[in-house]
């Protein structure tokens, strides 16, 4: 049996010889200097321009849309209400008597005929009745009055022929002895708006 120091005598035999080959190999070589490296150029590196900033144009914010104007309501106006006033005993008026009534004007009595005959009597018949009738006008009864047309129209004066005659003073004629009065054609008057009764 093989001792166990040899493998490790090997091993340091292995190590001695290599140790010595290399020796031997480094003493034969000349040790190469390195070459003088060429200096290097220095690269021109381009600069970067810094980046304009481009200009935008902003949008146009959108016009804000007017707003409906609202009037406001016009709120009712409350009255207060007024407090009932008392009652001043001292203020009150006295109630006063109710005033008579007075009497009614009685309505005029009809002008009759008996009445105008008098004045047309007197201021006509002499020429229009007795002794001569003239303009064939007989004024001495009512009978004779009605029988002439347009002579007389009961209850219309202004339409009545006599009437007009006397309010523009043609009859009796100017040059007549005698003149009514402003009674008597008065009196003519409304004998003939009374109906010429």
């Amino acid at each position: 049996m093989a001792s166990p120091e040899r493998p490790s005598t090997a091993i340091k035999l292995i190590v001695a010889a290599l140790f010595l080959s290399g020796l031997a190999f480094g003493a034969f070589v000349a040790p190469t200097e390195p070459e003088p490296k060429a200096p290097q150029k220095p690269v021109a590196v381009a600069k970067a321009e810094p980046s304009k900033p481009v200009a935008t144009v902003p949008e146009p914010e959108p016009e804000p849309k007017p707003k409906p104007k609202t009037e406001p309501k016009p709120q009712p106006k409350l009255d207060p209400k007024p407090e009932p006033k008392k009652p001043d005993p001292k203020s009150e008026p006295e109630p006063k008597s109710d005033p008579k009534p007075q009497p009614k004007p009685e309505p005029k009595a009809a002008v009759t005929f008996q009445k105008a005959q008098a004045v047309l009597q007197y201021h006509c018949v002499s020429c229009h009745g007795s002794p001569v009738v003239r303009a064939n006008i007989d004024m001495r009864t009512l009978d004779s009055i009605k029988k002439k047309k347009g002579l007389v129209v009961p209850g219309d004066p202004a339409a009545s022929d006599m009437w007009n005659a006397i309010l523009a003073e043609t009859m009796p004629p100017p040059d007549a002895k005698t003149k009514m009065t402003e009674a008597e054609k008065t009196l003519i008057k409304e004998w003939i708006a009374g109906g010429a009764k």
